[in-house]
């Protein structure tokens, strides 16, 4: 769902506890591989995508990008074929 940002350092991780973590369903909510996720930073209009495995399993920072005002920070099921 639609999250407003309530602070200014806020980060993925906390964009995602907000919304109340990721799960669809699709093979429990610790399987990262099946999402797609992408900040799309208002300010330059660069889509940086975001690798959910990353950063929750192998906690990498670098994946813990800043989320800033208008930034948009979508979360998607990836298509299994």
């Amino acid at each position: 769902g639609k999250q407003v940002i309530q602070r200014e350092d806020w980060k993925i991780r906390d964009v995602i506890a907000a919304a109340g973590g990721i799960d669809s369903g699709i093979g429990g909510p610790d399987r990262y591989e099946f999402y797609n996720a992408e900040l799309l930073k208002a300010r330059t209009g660069e889509r940086i995508p975001i690798d959910l495995n990353k950063l929750f399993v192998e906690n990498d920072e670098s994946q813990n990008r800043l989320v800033e005002e208008d930034d948009t920070f979508t979360v998607t099921v990836k298509e299994l074929s």
